[in-house]
C-alpha cells in the first residue's frame, strides 16, 4: 500500500518537471494536509503515532534517526519549497486547487482503505489501531492542512 505522502510527493514532482501553475497550487495544497494530518496524530492520539513511527521504522529497516530526516525531507521541504522559493499561492486557482487536492486525497483512501479509516496502511502490522472517531479527527485537520493556502489568501485580503 501507498501512503498518500508518496502520491504529494509525485505531484510535487510532477509539477516541478511541468511548471505547471495549476500543479503548483495542488501540491501545495497536498503538501501542507499531509504535514497537518500527519502531525496531528502526535495530539489527537501520541500512542498511535508512536506505533505508526515505529513500524514505518521497521518495515523500511531504517534507524529512529533516518525516520526523521524522511519525516523532514517528505514531509517539510515541499511545504519550505514553496514558501521560500515560489509566491504562496496561485490566486487564478483557489478553489479549484482546494476542490482537487481533496477529492485527490479522499479518493486514494477510498481506493486503498475503503473508507477513511487509514490503519491497513499506517498501522497495519501492528496490534494497535486507530478508532474511527481518531481518525476523523485527523481528516478534519488534513482537510484544514489543504485548505491552508486558501484561509490565508482569505484572511490576508
Amino acid at each position: 500500500m501507498v501512503p498518500f505522502t508518496y502520491v504529494s510527493g509525485l505531484i510535487f514532482i510532477f509539477y516541478l518537471i511541468t511548471n505547471n501553475p495549476y500543479i503548483e497550487s495542488v501540491s501545495l495544497n497536498c503538501a501542507i494536509g499531509v504535514l497537518f494530518g500527519f502531525k496531528s496524530a502526535i495530539l489527537i492520539d501520541n500512542e498511535g503515532y508512536k506505533k505508526c513511527v515505529g513500524q514505518s521504522i521497521s518495515i523500511n529497516r531504517i534507524t529512529p534517526r533516518q525516520f526523521v530526516g524522511m519525516d523532514i525531507l517528505m514531509h517539510g521541504s515541499p511545504v519550505v519549497y514553496f514558501l521560500f522559493n515560489k509566491s504562496l499561492y496561485n490566486i487564478k486557482y483557489l478553489n479549484q486547487a482546494l476542490i482537487t487536492s481533496v477529492s485527490i486525497h479522499v479518493v486514494w483512501a477510498i481506493l486503498t482503505c475503503r473508507g477513511l479509516n487509514l490503519n491497513k496502511i499506517y498501522l497495519d502490522k501492528c496490534d494497535y489501531q486507530l478508532c474511527d472517531r481518531q481518525w476523523h479527527k485527523m481528516w478534519i485537520c488534513t482537510l484544514i492542512g489543504h485548505s491552508v493556502p486558501h484561509i490565508l489568501y482569505v484572511i490576508m485580503k
